[in-house]
């Protein structure tokens, strides 16, 4: 019997390492594409065949044709937003090449965080409280109503990057704003694009994320974990994160799974919240459309996302689903080392001001997850450790070109 293959495009991360590993491990053959020879799942033994992908999407194109010509592929998976957005784009000209990613109109409500807002709360959920402004001036109007710390945020980040970059401004992710003065100093260069975050109150607690694959309008798998640790510490790339028992927050999981339904999500997504924990209250965050950063636990726990997408939307079979392990733990090494430096050497860098610093039982808990029976790693396997190794080796040599 043929072993199916698949072009996983995006072997860059942790998580399309994890897709490789997963995938694999349903005897599917995994093609990768990524951007540099330096590609941490090109050290995976189980990958198939690695390919450095082409630059400018008619050799793109071309590349993903003649591949999946070569290797008899039927069927494509990406990983970052930008990508699917490409292939929506560009689907047309892959074919008979599978694209297993969202619509764009699916797409375009997940990435725009006002739309996402909007249809939260008809269904009741919590969002933060949020100014959009048009012109800087506008700022006064709202000044009496701003509670600080303020968060700043992009409404649609991949949007916003053709903006930003001609005027050499950052695509930041989150930045805390303490004071009126500080806003308007922030929000002062912005001028130049007439486009300015949004503008929201803070909001309390830790991350919990739940994730689901909809096929069909009907729910496949589910999953959630909550976050333990973040680089950076006040909010950022999950870097320690402990799965949950899949019966926790019920009445949360059924609000995230009727706000997928209202937007007519097809494929994999994950809905993040801000759990405060002394008062059980969550505000949404946002929606990621497509594989997430922590996706090396999800895979340890058996979720099997990466596979039941390929199986439901691509192969059209229906194959057992089981029950995500919870109680594991995942932590990302590199990225945890530095967070763990900043909170015991730079605690004043850390510009959450609610933010509560624990040096030593951070400390505590790094050392003793070594021991821990249910701690695992993003990037770590016994049974697949060169990965591991390329990345240690490409870390040393980015602090080696610093110095």
């Amino acid at each position: 019997m043929t072993k199916t293959s698949i072009i996983l495009l995006g072997t860059d991360t942790p998580i399309g390492l994890a897709l490789i590993r997963e995938l694999a491990s349903h005897d599917v053959c995994v093609i990768g594409l990524g951007r540099t020879h330096e590609s941490i799942g090109s050290r995976s033994r189980h990958l198939d065949h690695f390919y450095v992908r082409q630059q400018g999407d008619d050799v793109l194109i071309e590349q993903l044709r003649q591949l999946a010509k070569i290797h008899d592929c039927h069927y494509l998976m990406t990983i970052s937003e930008a990508d699917i957005v490409w292939l929506n784009k560009y689907k047309q000209c892959l074919s008979p090449l599978q694209a297993l990613v969202p619509t764009q109109s699916q797409m375009d409500q997940v990435l725009d965080k006002s739309a996402t807002y909007d249809m939260a709360e008809k269904l009741d959920l919590q969002t933060p409280t949020g100014y959009q402004i048009a012109e800087l001036s506008e700022l006064e109007n709202h000044r009496d109503q701003f509670i600080y710390p303020l968060v700043l945020k992009w409404g649609n980040p991949q949007e916003m990057i053709a903006h930003l970059r001609p005027h050499g401004l950052p695509l930041f992710k989150t930045r805390y704003i303490n004071n009126y003065d500080e806003l308007v100093a922030t929000l002062t260069p912005y001028q130049v694009t007439n486009r300015y975050p949004l503008i929201q109150h803070y909001c309390p607690g830790h991350g919990l994320g739940q994730f689901f694959l909809i096929h069909n309008g009907k729910v496949i798998q589910r999953f959630q974990h909550e976050r333990l640790h973040e680089w950076p510490p006040e909010g950022g790339t999950s870097t320690l994160c402990k799965a949950l028992d899949i019966n926790a927050h019920q009445k949360l999981m059924q609000q995230s799974e009727n706000l997928l339904h209202a937007l007519h999500w097809e494929g994999v997504a994950m809905v993040e919240y801000r759990y405060d924990s002394k008062t059980g209250a969550a505000c949404l965050m946002e929606i990621n459309g497509r594989f997430w950063g922590s996706y090396p636990l999800a895979q340890r726990c058996g979720a099997d996302f990466g596979w039941l997408l390929l199986a439901y939307a691509g192969l059209g079979i229906t194959p057992k689903v089981t029950t995500p392990r919870s109680g594991l733990i995942a932590r990302f090494m590199f990225p945890e080392l530095r967070r763990l430096w900043r909170v015991c050497f730079s605690p004043s860098k850390i510009s959450d001001p609610f933010y509560r610093n624990t040096p030593i039982r951070d400390l505590t808990r790094f050392v003793g997850l070594f021991f821990h029976p249910r701690a695992h790693y993003y990037v770590f396997t016994l049974s697949d450790p060169r990965p591991l190794l390329h990345d240690g080796v490409q870390a040393l040599k980015k602090m080696v070109n610093k110095s």
